[in-house]
């Protein structure tokens, strides 16, 4: 069982949830979101009812047919990833490729064919929002937005939704969830952004941002813009996963185990691998521009989405504060050489990243205020990346 993190007496306290209540799901009715529908404006979320039936529309690859509708609630979500008390991430449940080079291929490179789906403070999604625009694909993979902040999505949970502010006019819906049940009914995961949608099958073809990159740089190499650089060399492909693998649990996923652990020891253990990992980071780009030498590659945009989190988010919300990256000799100049280029700087809103993670976990941040960001964690100054590597 977890223990809770609010267990001094006194007038706020009380008002408190525990932390095992909260990852709980919070004591709530499993029918009481049933026929959920959020609508916010500016100000409010209000949650509306509906008791009028629905048919849902599965699309196949031989057309279209009505299914039963199923309720729209989330079976799945990240308060389910933290019920042990500590972070046990859900495994991608699509990771299918976009190819023309496979015999057979279900996904071909095609314009008007695909379209994306993510949420501008998802460090995952953030990768393809760059790749797509560092490749000039944006005319072929458009994209919709999910609102930063979550809501409630039905059995208890909190996830992804629509508003007016950032509405789904593709499928209309109301949270994400039911995206995903629109075209997988019987899909059983969590609703995870980036996805990457068929509209000619009607079918989901990707949630996994690793395959999603291959997809975007080896699958649709015939769609980039002139011009355009190999961002994942194929004779470097082996380095740039092995890179991959080893950042993955230390950083990458290594800031939310921080974050949502209720254990002493593993918190303890995970801060230590972390910054052991970004020691071995900066020494690395001590001697190298980018991950891999001269040339800007994926590897960069893996680590780069999450250092430029680091300082404005992680730091303080998941406790990863044992050091800021802008006391990084090497990493801080190479955070700030990433984030100022300009596909990446367009694809990154620090004010929307910080936005989500502080008002959305309230399993640790229950009172919702945006912690303040230390002026020298500002992205945007000077760096000399360049003077270091003419």
């Amino acid at each position: 069982s977890c223990p809770s993190t609010f267990q001094k007496e006194g007038p706020l306290m009380l008002l408190l949830p525990s932390f095992k209540q909260v990852i709980a799901g919070v004591a709530v009715s499993t029918n009481r979101y049933s026929g959920l529908r959020l609508l916010r404006n500016n100000k409010h979320t209000l949650v509306h009812h509906s008791n009028s039936p629905a048919t849902a529309v599965a699309m196949g690859e031989g057309g279209s047919k009505e299914k039963p509708a199923t309720s729209g609630v989330a079976r799945r979500s990240w308060e389910d990833e933290i019920k042990s008390g500590k972070f046990d991430r859900s495994k991608s449940g699509f990771t299918s490729f976009i190819s023309n080079k496979v015999e057979g291929s279900k996904y071909l490179p095609e314009k008007d064919r695909y379209h994306l789906y993510l949420a501008k403070a998802c460090p995952w999604a953030t990768r393809m929002e760059i790749i797509v625009r560092l490749t000039g694909m944006t005319e072929y993979f458009p994209i919709t937005f999910v609102d930063p902040v979550f809501a409630p999505i039905g059995e208890g949970r909190s996830g992804w939704v629509f508003t007016q502010d950032y509405p789904d006019d593709l499928t209309h819906k109301d949270t994400f969830y039911q995206v995903y049940l629109h075209y997988h009914p019987d899909y059983e995961g969590k609703a995870t952004t980036p996805m990457l949608l068929d509209k000619k099958t009607g079918t989901i073809v990707c949630n996994e941002s690793r395959d999603m990159l291959k997809s975007l740089c080896w699958g649709c190499q015939e769609l980039h813009a002139p011009g355009t650089p190999d961002y994942y060399p194929r004779d470097k492909a082996e380095v740039i996963d092995e890179w991959m693998d080893k950042i993955y649990d230390p950083l990458l996923n290594g800031v939310y185990k921080c974050g949502f652990t209720s254990d002493q020891a593993a918190y303890d253990k995970q801060i230590e691998a972390m910054f052991s990992i970004l020691d071995e980071l900066d020494q690395h780009l001590s001697k190298n521009k980018w991950m891999l030498g001269d040339e800007f590659s994926v590897l960069d945009l893996v680590v780069g989405v999450t250092l430029t989190r680091f300082d404005a988010v992680y730091y303080v919300h998941f406790m990863c504060c044992k050091k800021h990256i802008y006391e990084y000799e090497y990493l801080s100049n190479f955070t700030r050489a990433f984030y100022q280029i300009p596909e990446v700087k367009a694809s990154t809103d620090i004010d929307v990243c910080r936005q989500h993670y502080f008002k959305s976990h309230y399993a640790i941040a229950p009172m919702k205020i945006i912690a303040a960001l230390n002026p020298k964690a500002d992205l945007s100054l000077p760096h000399n990346r360049d003077e270091l590597f003419p």
